[in-house]
């Protein structure tokens, strides 16, 4: 892990030198950017360097041809082009491993056994994230809110973004190409903030959501975890993923800052929500509003459309949403759990509560239920959340699965870091960023051997997986 953040931190700090040096050199600069996310993407994912090309120049011609075709049939048929390849090929990767198991075992089931092929093989790094951010495009330029790139090199430049390219967030291209045609010249503030930012996603990742995995999640998952093991060790899940998950786009919005481009914020403190649809609006937010404006606004209707139209678009965008983050039935199981939860909690609880304490008890049980579900967020088996899950009912285990100390002081902490006001992460980070250089070299030099000492064994970014 040291020689890793050492190699990350120097490619970051040549980047950042060389993109600052070019200022004023537009063209040379954005074209210096798209040649670091290209090489950052194929020392990931070598063998699927293709597909994000690919990706790439279908919805740059896609949205090029929609300015140019009068025929709203044309422009229905380029749209649907783009739809057709885009989530065919997200299919296949994520889909397609199950859709042949479940052939076989018809097929097998009528007495006619066959063996069809598989991927067996990872999905391609970024590929929900990078799909989705074309299709988004296509989407937005077939509605007339955006207008057509510039030229292919802006246009690659917006898909591949190596700060946000693998894990988010997701970026529209109404909020990044006009910034590249604005091209602007970062400040010593904007410079000195970002690289705060990465400086507490680092800490957030390695000391926050590390820890939490070890010591709170992993001791539910040892077996014979009782009703209160369960629940804590969900909650501990919860808190890990979200600071993993939150943790990458502060690195991604820092990242973007110090090289004088904003991305979009991901999470507004989720665990504060009073109902599960507020939550999820608060959660991963760049998906939720894609999914908002190209699925649910669609289903749903106007303002004269049925009533039952809009729980079931609702429910419909959870289970894209369980889907979208990968293949299998525990996906599928979490995008039907938080479906019904919508539906359910729109149906009896239309408002929130007004009363304090009503609406406490409301936070609680959305952050309860919702946490559950993502024990359902992990490739494999159904029957291993199913497992986890059954450790509710198991009244007689007692103390089984609860943490230790150490784990309850990391949880509390998590929690702290969660109610804490967001305007004093802004306060340090802007205070951090105005700091002399020196000082602020030494912060981050502290901030990342902190992080190392405590981490047990720094893992991947959750969301690398999807």
């Amino acid at each position: 892990m040291p020689s890793l953040a050492l190699s990350a931190a120097l490619t970051f700090a040549l980047t950042l030198g060389v993109a600052h040096a070019l200022h004023g050199q537009d063209r040379a600069r954005r074209l210096w950017l798209l040649v670091v996310s290209i090489t950052f993407y194929a020392a990931l994912e070598p063998r699927y360097l293709w597909l994000i090309f690919a990706s790439t120049l279908l919805d740059y011609v896609v949205g090029a041809q929609l300015a140019r075709s009068g025929s709203v049939w044309a422009r229905r048929g380029w749209l649907a082009l783009s739809l057709g390849l885009n989530l065919g090929a997200l299919g296949w990767f994520k889909l397609g491993d199950m859709a042949a198991g479940l052939v076989e075992a018809a097929a097998a089931a009528l007495g006619a056994p066959m063996q069809l092929g598989r991927i067996d093989g990872a999905l391609p790094v970024g590929i929900s994230f990078y799909t989705f951010q074309t299709l988004s495009y296509t989407l937005d330029r077939y509605r007339g809110r955006v207008p057509p790139a510039r030229s292919f090199l802006d246009f690659a430049l917006y898909v591949s973004f190596f700060p946000q390219l693998v894990a988010g967030p997701i970026v529209r291209a109404r909020d990044f190409l006009p910034q590249l045609l604005a091209a602007p010249r970062p400040s010593a503030q904007d410079l000195g903030a970002g690289l705060a930012r990465m400086a507490v996603g680092i800490v957030k990742k390695i000391a926050v959501a590390d820890m939490l995995t070890e010591t709170v999640a992993l001791p539910m998952t040892r077996g014979g975890a009782g009703p209160a093991g369960t629940l804590i060790g969900a909650l501990g899940l919860y808190f890990a993923i979200y600071n993993d998950f939150s943790a990458y786009t502060d690195l991604a919005v820092g990242a973007g800052r110090a090289l004088g481009l904003r991305l979009p914020e991901n999470f507004a403190r989720p665990a504060l929500s009073p109902s599960p649809m507020e939550h999820w609006r608060r959660w991963h937010m760049t998906l939720n509003q894609l999914l908002a404006d190209a699925l649910y606004k669609p289903l749903a209707g106007g303002l004269g459309a049925p009533a039952w139209r809009a729980p079931l678009a609702g429910g419909l965008t959870f289970v894209a949403a369980g889907v979208w983050h990968g293949a299998g039935w525990s996906f599928l199981v979490m995008g039907l759990w938080n479906a019904v939860l919508y539906v359910g909690w729109r149906t009896l609880r239309p408002r929130a509560a007004r009363h304090p304490l009503l609406r406490a008890v409301e936070v609680g049980l959305t952050l309860c239920l919702t946490a559950l579900s993502l024990l359902f967020l992990r490739p494999g088996p159904l029957s291993t959340p199913l497992d986890l899950l059954a450790g509710l009912g198991r009244v007689d285990a007692g103390a089984a699965g609860l943490p230790e100390a150490q784990g309850w002081a990391w949880l509390g902490l998590a929690v702290a870091l969660h109610l804490s006001p967001p305007a004093w992460k802004g306060r340090l980070i802007e205070g951090l960023g105005a700091a002399p250089a020196p000082a602020l070299a030494l912060a981050l030099l502290g901030a990342v051997a902190l992080a190392l000492r405590f981490a047990p064994q720094a893992s991947r970014f959750v969301y690398l997986q999807f």
